[in-house]
């Protein structure tokens, strides 16, 4: 009997610890995606100031792994977004802006909209590490002391 009882504490020991991880996976991916789209936009931006290319072209020269993570190769961003499988909304509607506001002027134009959505995607990427710190931590101490109260209620 004491066995079981032990098998017991132990295993909602171990899912007050897992739970907080389990918890934090979306958000970390979520998280990884803003810094995905931060990566790309940095490069539209580079090929657009050193080689006056056209998007469609960009994209025929960024990297398949990077690509990948919206969707795959895409002959423009907004096919490429509208595949994507976004999560977090505020970085879909960055990138959906960023879409369709390239592509339509002058070059210094094209560079203003890039500027303008890293400054927009790096603010989000650092509200979002702060706002995961704070969560995780309250996350973790309330998911371990509800698993020790039920040990000390079932013990």
């Amino acid at each position: 009997m004491l066995a079981y009882k032990l098998c017991g504490v132990g295993l909602l020991l171990l899912c007050g610890v897992a739970y907080p991880r389990l918890c934090a996976r979306d958000r970390r991916a979520a998280l990884l995606q803003i810094e995905a789209l931060l990566t790309l936009v940095g490069f539209v931006r580079r090929q657009i100031a050193l080689y006056r290319l056209p998007v469609r072209e960009i994209l025929l020269r960024c990297d398949g792994a990077l690509l990948s993570q919206f969707g795959g190769r895409e002959e423009s961003l907004r096919t490429l977004f509208a595949k994507t499988r976004w999560l977090d909304g505020e970085a879909e509607r960055i990138a959906l802006s960023f879409a369709e506001a390239l592509g339509k002027g002058f070059v210094g134009e094209e560079l203003g909209v890039c500027d303008g959505t890293q400054e927009e995607l790096a603010a989000l990427r650092d509200k979002k590490r702060k706002e995961e710190g704070a969560r995780r931590k309250t996350e973790g101490t309330l998911s371990l002391g509800v698993a020790a109260l039920a040990v000390i209620l079932l013990v």
